[in-house]
């Protein structure tokens, strides 16, 4: 088992690659997330595609970004039942996978946090104007519509303000399984509680 920084773990080596070859892939950025919900006494897995929006580094810590509204479920999922999560993210042109599983957290206009505030907003500003309208329909999403009815759209008066309902979505991974099929090569990535440090271990397929 060998140890390394964070930023110099090789599962960033090795996805950094994966990434660079399916990068002209459509949907080459759309990963699954599953998080926990419950029903009765029951926990019930939900899963769903999202995409991915880059990675963020700090001094200690490596977390997956995208974006969600406060008005999804999995938002209601992570903040009443757990914020355990996993993300799996399939590389068609390598046959590769990697499975993400850590903590999920958000981020929104009530954070006071001024660094997660301005991923927030240049997330926002990044984000085509069809993409943005989603956070302005009218009612949450998941809710039931008639099938003839279009989406509205409501529109804030300032065109640079960002709605609240918008949130920067973060998971942060605490192990990586990677797998290879090409060359049935399969290792896993711990994240050290006590050093910080990644641990990797070579598993088989």
């Amino acid at each position: 088992m060998s140890s390394l920084a964070s930023t110099a773990s090789p599962w960033r080596q090795t996805i950094a690659k994966s990434i660079k070859k399916s990068r002209k892939i459509r949907g080459g950025n759309y990963v699954q997330l599953a998080t926990v919900d419950k029903q009765g006494d029951e926990l019930i897995p939900r899963v769903r595609t999202v995409v991915f929006r880059g990675f963020v580094d700090t001094d200690s810590d490596c977390y997956l970004k995208f974006c969600t509204d406060s008005r999804s479920h999995k938002f209601a999922q992570v903040n009443t039942v757990s914020d355990n999560a996993e993300v799996v993210w399939w590389f068609s042109q390598s046959s590769e996978q990697f499975r993400f599983t850590g903590k999920l957290s958000f981020v929104g206009a009530e954070s006071t946090d001024e660094h997660l505030m301005k991923l927030r907003r240049d997330l926002w500003k990044s984000m085509r104007e069809e993409a943005q309208d989603q956070f302005f329909w009218v009612g949450p999403p998941g809710d039931e519509r008639p099938s003839d009815q279009e989406n509205v759209v409501e529109r804030l008066e300032d065109p640079e303000a960002i709605p609240e309902n918008f949130l920067l979505m973060l998971v942060k991974p605490t192990s990586i399984d990677y797998l290879a099929l090409k060359t049935n090569y399969r290792e896993k990535h711990i994240l050290s509680s006590e050093s910080n440090i990644w641990e990797t271990s070579r598993l088989n397929p």
